[in-house]
């Protein structure tokens, strides 16, 4: 944790006086590294969900944006597989490969950047582009592995994560976890159909913006809410 602060105090001193960029890029690596190693972002989350508001947290967004995208959407990852598993009475078979997660979190900054300079957008973006993004990495890189690989229950799991993942997303899962369980029960056959749909698509072949659109039609039909205003990264 101290190797973390002193980065972050270091890049948010160059940053502040407009220093040299090569070596304040140099610094968000350095501390993208470290976290990768200490996970002192990822766990502070997970045990404080108030953790966005920490002054550390703060200084990270200011001095590397990218990194604290990274470490919320890796954290939401880990969480939302291991809320899967729950729900489906398997807890602790399945892992996120510590392999694929860092492929997933940089593409996804890279997608995000790309898709914000498309589209014309300055500062957040809507759930449904990032439950776009997200279930096309998950298919891509198939982080999710059994922790015995002689014991793999679910058929084709990174698909069915990768469809739960961004359900959970257009629902913004800890603040609409009802609306998430209304359509999950109340709604069964549509959706039983949803799944079943967006799964044959994720077995074919499809693009991020088809998957945005897909999960944006859910929203407009559903989660209307997830429509309102640019509200997360």
């Amino acid at each position: 944790m101290d190797e973390i602060k002193g980065l972050l105090q270091k890049n948010s001193e160059q940053t502040e006086y407009a220093a040299n960029l090569e070596a304040i890029e140099q610094k968000r690596l350095q501390l993208w590294a470290q976290e990768m190693t200490d996970r002192f972002f990822f766990y502070s989350f997970v045990f404080d969900k108030t953790f966005s508001e920490n002054i550390y947290f703060k200084k990270l967004t200011d001095c590397a944006p990218n990194l604290a995208v990274k470490c919320i959407r890796g954290v939401a990852l880990c969480t939302m597989l291991d809320e899967y598993c729950k729900i489906k009475g398997i807890p602790y078979k399945y892992t996120i490969s510590h392999t694929a997660l860092p492929k997933i979190l940089n593409d996804y900054t890279d997608d995000l950047d790309i898709i914000k300079k498309r589209r014309g957008i300055h500062n957040k973006i809507q759930f449904p582009k990032i439950a776009g993004l997200m279930a096309n990495l998950i298919v891509k890189y198939r982080p999710v592995v059994p922790r015995n690989l002689c014991d793999d229950p679910i058929s084709d799991i990174n698909e069915n994560f990768a469809i739960f993942h961004a359900i959970c997303i257009c629902t913004d899962y800890e603040g609409g976890k009802d609306d998430f369980i209304a359509f999950q029960t109340k709604n069964q056959e549509e959706y039983k159909a949803f799944y079943e749909e967006v799964g044959y698509l994720l077995k074919r072949n499809f693009t991020p913006e088809s998957l945005i659109s897909v999960f944006k039609t859910l929203c407009l039909c559903k989660f209307p809410k997830a429509l309102e205003s640019p509200i997360s990264e």
